[in-house]
């Protein structure tokens, strides 16, 4: 009986016994060792070399054969591919060689289709011509059986693809076998796969990187050791983009005389920074053209609209405000940008970035294209659900704006805040941007909205910046109420900013504009306003009379109408109650705040409730009633904490640990001092977290631990303001007394 084994190529002579491979004589030896030199200027990416090198290492329990490495064009995804297969043969982990290819997925030449691939493989297999099954199935099953039967582990590297039918059909069978695959798109459909996605070089990388290039090109270069500061400008302007840092070293090879700097004043100007960025032969704008010439219409347009949003994220909210598309619609076209990598995800889940370089190239199309009325769509989007959270918190009346008719019931508060602390890098550079374009209209109210709310989560340089925009939007559309409201409120985020003296003149600037509109009831709301910064900063006597607005009692106010005038009464009441606790008639305070307290709740204005709680009960504990003050505290802490009010919370909390303290509640105390000054530090709170940590150090150097309560003191001198004389002799006297 006759009988075969091995891969016969051509006619089959039968004979006994086949015991060889029979070839066509004219077929070429096998010939795979393929792969392209790696750049000798390769730098960094120590990490994804590790991966690599786990996953191409003898290990026959990996659950996937096939690693992709995916990223945006000019990343050095080919690079870092042909390293780690360098690195792997060198080891000796691919005796059967290695077959590369370019499969052309991103180039504007054909792609290479899978049948053509095969060809080349099983050429390099050894398979002559004659010999080549015509059909795609014929290729695909004679290059899995010739992979079968190679005695050595072979490599496979597929440089370049754009789809992931282009690879199914050049997949071993065997398990002994890697494919490593380069893509910029995401490849979802190839599985199972190891996948490594590919960010931007560091700094101090990108700087090597165009170091080694330098001294590649020519022995003792030393420019961009030279630079000093320059060499990380020049790479911070590439982006850390390594094809970006790899034309730069191109530039200064081909000019050994330009210095670092002359290139970086070159590339400074945005407009002509991708012109810059081209040899001829490499370009990062030609590379991008790529792969937006590859997008959907739907798709690209959005691509060109994100460079309308002046700020550094975008979401799918505001992404459908831009191209004005359902968001449905919008997510679908951040999909498809993500996954061709044109844009990256950054920060909460859902939320995305352009590389500087892309955000460039996607300025460029957008000029070419441009849409006058996508910033004033964006506008409209984030006025909105400032609007919406606005009206679920109201911080403390100092939200003036013209409110319609909500055209539903707001989301939740808690996703007000959520979608409030991620888009916050976006609104003020997008409220800034508007101003200077001319879209004034609305925008000092909405300014001021923002600093608000800005103030209520603890950012305050950004909230003074806020309502100075407010006050240069009102002040370009002569609108003497908006300014009066705008001075007003930046005045008091001064003051409680303890910049008592420019608050009050922005305060008495407010107090004059609204005199000229004869609106007595602004004028009563400002001038309270005033007496509480006189109030803080310890300008007032004990002893002096009240203001003149305090003259009427409260009780004969009329009831006002419109949000606004409740607003303005319950604040300008809140203002009076503390002049009155200020000259120690705690039970007339106490009366006036739990008005505030009644109205604030009638009128749904959390804020207000949360910090006339407060109010109530440093009432309750002047009069000597320790455990309703503890009450009204704990509950002001909770409605705060409830309605996103980070820095009133912290107020509160260390308030209450005094309380604690007072009654003997150490470890109470000092919980709750710690909580505080957590809070105040994460948001660069320097006076409120000194105060806290005396309070603090005080606290623990009364149960005995002396150390830590040095700390405390120590770091609490640090942060005070010299001013507190009260304060900060209490706190040397006590570390002298820890120190005896």
């Amino acid at each position: 009986m006759n009988s075969f084994e091995g891969t016969a190529l051509g006619p089959v002579v039968q004979a006994r016994h086949i015991d060889l491979v029979v070839q066509h004589a004219d077929a070429p030896p096998p010939a795979l060792a393929g792969l392209p030199p790696v750049e000798a200027a390769f730098t960094g990416r120590a990490a994804e070399l590790a991966d690599l090198a786990d996953f191409l290492s003898p290990d026959p329990d990996l659950a996937a054969t096939v690693g992709v490495v995916v990223g945006p064009p000019g990343i050095g995804k080919t690079t870092l591919v042909l390293r780690a297969a360098h690195d792997a043969v060198a080891a000796g982990w691919f005796p059967g060689g290695v077959l590369f290819q370019d499969l052309r997925g991103f180039a504007r030449a054909q792609p290479v289709e899978p049948g053509a691939a095969l060809e080349a493989h099983l050429r390099a297999l050894g398979v002559a011509g004659p010999h080549l099954p015509p059909d795609l199935a014929g290729r695909e099953a004679l290059h899995r059986s010739l992979l079968a039967e190679r005695a050595g582990r072979v490599l496979l590297v597929l440089d370049n693809v754009e789809l992931a039918a282009r690879v199914v059909p050049l997949l071993p069978g065997d398990r002994r076998h890697r494919v490593l695959v380069t893509s910029r798109h995401a490849l979802g459909d190839l599985v199972p796969a190891r996948r490594r996605e590919l960010g931007v070089l560091s700094g101090d990388e990108s700087v090597t990187l165009v170091a080694r290039l330098l001294a590649a090109a020519h022995d003792g270069d030393e420019r961009v050791t030279d630079a000093g500061d320059a060499a990380g400008e020049l790479a911070a302007l590439c982006g850390h983009l390594p094809q970006a840092l790899a034309i730069a070293g191109g530039l200064l090879s081909s000019d050994p005389d330009q210095p670092v700097a002359e290139l970086v004043e070159a590339l400074t100007d945005r407009t002509e920074r991708l012109t810059e960025l081209d040899t001829g032969e490499r370009s990062v704008r030609a590379a991008l053209d790529l792969s937006y010439e590859r997008l959907p219409g739907p798709a690209a347009r959005l691509f060109r609209l994100l460079a309308a949003n002046p700020g550094p994220t975008v979401a799918a909210g505001a992404a459908a405000a831009l191209a004005e598309v359902p968001e449905r619609a919008a997510r679908r076209c951040l999909d498809v940008l993500r996954r061709a990598h044109l844009i990256e995800p950054a920060g909460p889940r859902g939320r995305f970035r352009l590389h500087d370089l892309v955000r460039l190239y996607a300025e460029e199309r957008l000029r070419g294209q441009p849409d006058a009325t996508a910033l004033r769509r964006l506008l409209a989007h984030h006025y909105r659900v400032l609007l919406d959270l606005s009206f679920r918190t109201m911080p403390d009346g100092l939200v003036r704006v013209t409110w319609a008719a909500p055209r539903e019931e707001p989301p939740p508060l808690p996703e007000l805040l959520a979608w409030f602390d991620a888009e916050r890098p976006n609104l003020l550079p997008t409220f800034a941007t508007a101003f200077r374009e001319g879209h004034h209209a609305h925008l000092s109210y909405h300014a001021l909205t923002l600093g608000c709310l800005l103030q209520m989560r603890g950012d305050w340089d950004e909230a003074l910046a806020a309502h100075r925009l407010a006050v240069d939007a009102a002040r370009a559309t002569d609108d003497l109420s908006s300014e009066g409201y705008a001075v007003a409120c930046l005045g008091r985020a001064l003051s409680l900013m303890r910049h008592f003296e420019a608050g009050q003149e922005l305060l008495r600037q407010g107090i004059e504009v609204f005199r000229r509109l004869g609106d007595q009831t602004e004028v009563a709301w400002v001038s309270s306003e005033l007496e509480v910064s006189r109030v803080q900063a310890r300008q007032v006597d004990p002893g002096a009379p009240l203001p003149a607005w305090e003259a009427a009692p409260s009780g004969q106010k009329t009831a006002p109408a419109g949000v606004t005038d409740v607003l303005n009464t319950l604040q300008q009441l809140s203002n009076e109650a503390t002049a009155l606790f200020d000259r120690g008639r705690f039970t007339k305070a106490l009366t006036r705040f739990e008005q505030v307290l009644a109205g604030s709740r009638e009128a749904g204005l959390r804020m207000g409730e949360a910090s006339t709680l407060g109010n109530i009960g440093n009432c309750h504990y002047r009069r000597g009633d320790y455990e309703r003050a503890i009450a009204y505290y704990t509950e002001s802490v909770a409605v705060a904490a409830e309605a996103g009010n980070l820095h009133g919370e912290a107020l509160t909390r260390s308030t209450l640990g005094r309380t604690y303290e007072t009654v003997g509640r150490f470890e109470d105390a000092v919980a709750e001092y710690e909580r505080a000054g957590e809070v105040f530090r994460a948001l660069g709170d320097r006076h409120d977290e000194g105060i806290t940590l005396y309070y603090l150090g005080s606290a623990l150097a009364d149960r005995g631990e002396r150390e830590r309560a040095r700390q405390c003191l120590h770091r609490a001198l640090e942060l005070l303001d010299r001013r507190l004389d009260e304060v900060v002799t209490d706190a040397r006297e006590l570390l002298d007394d820890l120190d005896t």
